[in-house]
């Protein structure tokens, strides 16, 4: 693990550049691929991703020292304390911003980790305000999926300028402001938009909800993500919750009209456990018939943890080898793009010397 992410700054919203760091942005003599992170429901740009792990190293015991094996026992049975208290959201107390217990250290795989499987990436990323629900899942409201999808179209395209290869990493809702955001690119009459969506060559979804059976399917789906974001699925939230479930069923059927006709990979990872202790919660969040996308291309992979776990240490070396093999591809797909853009363009100019 890298110490220096301990002082790191993620910015909440908006993009930030994991990888290089951004006062070494052109350390890559030749970067291959942007690879973006998403975060889902009441996600962080960190925090979703980071995890608690016990510090591997011998502990020196001085005088009336608690043994370093009760020691660490005491501390796990606090962090455990912590897990079932806590949720995936911005007061995640997992990875603590003000540093981990006695014993233990935060790994933020994305900046720590993945830069040793694929060093010449540009890794990101991308944060925005997912911890108001009201109207997440309506079409006429500025806090919706819409909303969020179309903000990170346009903050994409002004950050990650140039030719570079595109990968998403999606988690939970994140998923569907990609799906989203990929849309509206397809279907834009910009140009600018346009050229990001043929950068795009794979999307990683992990625990992303794509369809519902019906409506009342939807609304399942979505009372399980509140409840796991908030802990208790009686709060008034529920309640208050109106899912416009057309908006969702369309977001799947526009999403699959953007793939029809581009050659992007699909990877998806799908939670193979339940939440355990959580109020209301007794199977996944999100059930196996909502995690793929059901298209024959797709590659669909079940990851042994729960819907919150899946994108941390359990899921790590899962997705970061589906990113390894993804940035080989985008780097072959670009070089096969690059030649034959040059064969059109020599059989042009034989044409016209020609004609």
């Amino acid at each position: 693990m890298d110490p220096s992410t301990v002082s790191f700054q993620v910015n909440r919203l908006g993009l930030t550049l994991l990888h290089p760091r951004s006062n070494d942005a052109n350390s890559l003599a030749a970067p291959t691929v942007n690879i973006v992170f998403v975060h889902g429901l009441r996600g962080h740009p960190r925090k979703t991703w980071e995890y608690v792990t016990p510090v591997q190293r011998a502990v020196t015991r001085s005088a009336g020292a608690v043994p370093a094996k009760k020691k660490n026992w005491f501390n796990k049975l606090k962090l455990e304390s912590s897990l079932r208290s806590t949720v995936a959201g911005p007061h995640l107390r997992l990875a603590d911003t003000n540093g981990p217990m006695d014993g233990y250290e935060n790994v933020y795989w994305p900046a720590d980790l993945l830069p040793s499987v694929v060093p010449n990436a540009r890794i990101w990323a991308y944060g925005y305000n997912a911890d108001i629900i009201g109207g997440l899942f309506q079409s006429n409201n500025k806090n919706s999926i819409l909303q969020h999808g179309n903000d990170f179209m346009v903050k994409a395209e002004r950050i990650l300028k140039g030719d570079l290869p595109i990968i998403f990493v999606a988690h939970s809702l994140g998923g569907l402001v990609v799906k989203v955001a990929m849309y509206r690119m397809w279907s834009s009459v910009d140009s600018r938009y346009q050229r990001f969506f043929r950068r795009i060559r794979a999307v990683v979804f992990c625990g992303t909800p794509h369809r519902g059976s019906n409506a009342a399917a939807w609304g399942t789906l979505a009372a399980n993500l509140i409840a796991m974001a908030f802990v208790d699925s009686n709060s008034r939230l529920l309640s208050d919750l109106r899912i416009d479930s057309e908006v969702l069923d369309r977001t799947q059927e526009d999403f699959l009209k953007a793939l029809h006709r581009a050659s992007i990979r699909i990877h998806s990872f799908q939670e193979g456990r339940a939440l355990s202790g959580m109020k209301g919660l007794s199977d996944k969040v999100v059930d196996d018939f909502s995690s793929k996308l059901g298209l024959p291309e797709e590659t669909v992979e079940t990851t042994d943890a729960d819907h919150r776990e899946m994108i941390r240490e359990p899921g790590v070396k899962d997705i970061s080898d589906v990113l390894k093999e993804l940035e080989q591809m985008a780097v072959g797909a670009g070089q096969a793009v690059e030649v034959g853009e040059l064969s059109l363009l020599t059989s042009v100019i034989v044409s016209n010397n020609t004609g």
